[in-house]
């Protein structure tokens, strides 16, 4: 071997050193502020600036409630405008409804039309009404933070489509919550160490560490009964599911940390019949709004305590 291929050997032995030990930096220096981004979530908060209201029945009034008094904006992605006006008997009157409308009755489209709603019908069928709803919310606002309501249940395909949409439009929001009256999701990016707060009376014990993007090479977390450390997670490998948050019995709330070298979809439980009950008016008040001269739309509604 000659002096000059023995240095060229050298020099690349060096770079591909340094290049190892510079990813393993990036992966293992999660524990400080200064090593790596940080992002802190709290599910149960319930205080999402724009509620997507989708067309299912996987959830009743009480979460609704919950997420639709913290919310600046509220979207019925088509059919999920049914399902508003049936639960609140009308009393609810989202901002806007869109989608190609082939679901939404025409009685409760007129009505939200006459009560402020801007109705939208957007014919790409290259798009879900999910998507199209996750459009008309961040034309309105900023990188802001979004609470779904049905993605749960019915069809395994619309359930898949609408993880499809989340990753989608996670690079456009803070952050997408993903909620039914029995489960709740958030998406976690890569590379960030993700601090989630559990609240014990209303989420879990189980929970889950989903590779909804694929392969997830570097996976550790804190807090969980089966803890990772520094490993892989990948559908036909290894899928963190059923496992379980470490709580005191004598708290309400209990920390997690997830870091990941690619986005993972974390789910835990809900118990939303732990919500505090809402109760909507007697037929007789409804009645009465009814006939009144005021927007239903600008009637001033009770709404839920912080959590």
């Amino acid at each position: 071997m000659t002096r000059r291929t023995f240095l060229v050997s050298c020099w690349i032995k060096l770079s591909c050193s340094l290049i190892f030990e510079n990813q393993r930096f990036l992966m293992t220096s999660v524990s400080g502020t200064k090593k790596c981004n940080e992002k802190m979530h709290d599910m149960c908060e319930f205080g999402a600036e724009a509620l997507i209201i989708l067309n299912s029945d996987s959830f009743g009034v009480n979460l609704l409630s919950a997420l639709w008094s913290g919310a600046k904006i509220r979207v019925c992605a088509d059919g999920g405008a049914n399902k508003l006006y049936d639960l609140t008997d009308g009393l609810l009157v989202p901002d806007f409804i869109v989608g190609d409308l082939d679901s939404a009755r025409i009685q409760v489209l007129d009505f939200y039309k006459q009560h402020g709603t801007k109705v939208e019908r957007v014919e790409d069928q290259d798009l879900n009404d999910f998507d199209k709803a996750m459009n008309t919310v961040t034309q309105a606002l900023t990188e802001p933070t979004v609470a779904v309501l049905g993605v749960f249940g019915g069809r395994l395909d619309q359930q898949m489509a609408a993880f499809d949409v989340a990753l989608r439009w996670q690079s456009q929001t803070e952050q997408i919550f993903l909620f039914s009256d029995e489960n709740a999701a958030i998406l976690l990016s890569p590379n960030v160490q993700h601090k989630i707060i559990f609240r014990t009376h209303l989420q879990g014990p189980s929970c889950g560490l989903i590779p909804i993007a694929g392969k997830s090479d570097y996976v550790t977390t804190t807090g969980l009964q089966w803890n990772l450390m520094e490993q892989s997670l990948e559908f036909g490998k290894l899928v963190s599911s059923s496992n379980r948050v470490v709580s005191n019995s004598d708290d309400d709330q209990t920390l997690v940390t997830v870091f990941s070298s690619n986005f993972l979809l974390w789910t835990t439980e809900l118990r939303s019949d732990a919500l505090p009950a809402y109760i909507l008016p007697t037929t007789k008040m409804n009645q009465t709004l009814f006939n009144s001269t005021t927007d239903r739309a600008t009637q001033k509604l009770e709404v839920l305590p912080s959590l």
